[in-house]
């Protein structure tokens, strides 16, 4: 992993390197409002906090809400073809790593 401009432009808050690889990085922050489906997301929680040896792997229309509402931290999400490039997967785990996202 590659991040020497990366983290220098995180640290110094400057846009010297492009951290969304592209676009297909993107940060979700989340929402104020509850989310509802309060037994999902214990669920989800217990998931999280018990991890197996498969990733865990949500889908549906809240699917994103949910996770952040489970995990209580925002989120960073990246296109799935981006997810077989080696650079934006890098910028993802900087991007969870630095940022405190999910």
């Amino acid at each position: 992993m590659t991040v020497g401009a990366a983290v220098a432009a995180r640290v110094l808050g400057s846009n010297v390197a492009d951290l969304s690889c592209g676009g297909r990085l993107r940060r979700v922050e989340r929402s104020p409002l509850p989310v509802g489906r309060p037994d999902t997301i214990e669920r989800i929680r217990t998931l999280l906090d018990h991890p197996g040896e498969l990733p865990l792997v949500l889908a549906g229309p809240d699917a994103l809400e949910l996770l952040m509402a489970a995990s209580g931290r925002p989120a960073a999400i990246l296109d799935a073809r981006a997810a077989a490039l080696p650079d934006c997967r890098d910028d993802l785990a900087l991007a969870v790593a630095l940022e405190s996202r999910e």
